[in-house]
């Protein structure tokens, strides 16, 4: 090897190493100031909800999913206040999401790998006077509305995959004297939600599920499994079924037809 290809590959290597070192360091750097990170992302959620929120864990790597970035949350719970005072709304084993660095860094489209939900389980209260549970969010603060100048936005979010493992449901509705419980849920969902059309694939396995309304059983511990493919025009919020298969449980079903959204009804 002459000179200048000495110094080709010696100015290739030193680009290695600093695009290595970068690496670690970003992957490291949030574990040195991880409690404070956790404390504060808790106190920015809590002051939007009307729910105590906390998880025990988060992490983040640049390095497991090269080139795709990683990010998980474990130990998720959220416990009512006011009327549903110390009730659980939500305890999720770990959240997670996988994006693709290159659309991060180019900035207009982020792309979602996968977005996955392990062993949730949530809770859903109505209590007598019709109040459920899960109305946590804050209502916004009122503020006289301004003329804003017509923008369009070039941020999209790209969704590839959602998937939920091995969730469990239980819905209390005492206005309605209605109780669902849902065990063994499974759910995946496949397609590209960044176009106007798209085929989505969805497959959901609920290994048990019991439904009570008035002391009567409609659903007792009965298998549900649904696969479907479908077009999704997103524009105009239409979905054609395409192929499916309702499984309830050794009674099968396939429909073929369409739903569509009417206005904000």
């Amino acid at each position: 090897m002459n000179n200048k290809g000495k110094r080709i590959w010696k100015f290739f290597k030193v680009l290695i190493i600093i695009f290595i070192s970068l690496l670690i360091i970003v992957s490291i750097l949030p574990y040195f100031f991880k409690n404070q990170i956790m404390d504060k992302v808790k106190e920015e959620i809590n002051k939007e909800v009307n729910a105590r929120v906390d998880f025990k864990d988060f992490g983040l790597s640049l390095i497991r999913n090269f080139p795709h970035f990683s990010f998980h949350i474990d130990g998720i719970t959220v416990i009512g206040v006011n009327e549903f005072n110390g009730d659980t709304l939500a305890e999720i084993h770990s959240f997670a999401v996988t994006i693709d660095l290159i659309s991060v860094i180019e900035g207009d489209l982020y792309r979602i790998r996968k977005i996955l939900i392990d062993q949730p389980e949530l809770t859903l209260l109505v209590n007598e006077d019709g109040k459920a549970n899960w109305d946590i969010a804050k209502p916004a603060d009122a503020k006289p509305e301004e003329p804003v100048a017509d923008q369009t936005s070039d941020f999209v979010i790209s969704l590839r995959k959602l998937e939920v493992v091995d969730a469990r449901l239980v819905y209390i509705d005492k206005s309605s004297n209605t109780t669902v419980l849902v065990e063994g849920l499974r759910h995946t969902l496949n397609g590209d939600f960044s176009a106007n059309n798209t085929k989505v694939n969805t497959s959901t396995l609920i290994k048990s599920i019991t439904v009570t309304e008035g002391g009567v059983n409609y659903l007792h511990n009965t298998m549900i499994e649904f696969k479907a493919i479908l077009d999704a025009d997103l524009k105009n919020e239409m979905y054609t079924f395409k192929k499916n298969s309702l499984k309830i449980n050794e009674l099968i079903f396939n429909f073929d037809g369409s739903a569509a959204m009417v206005n904000d009804d």
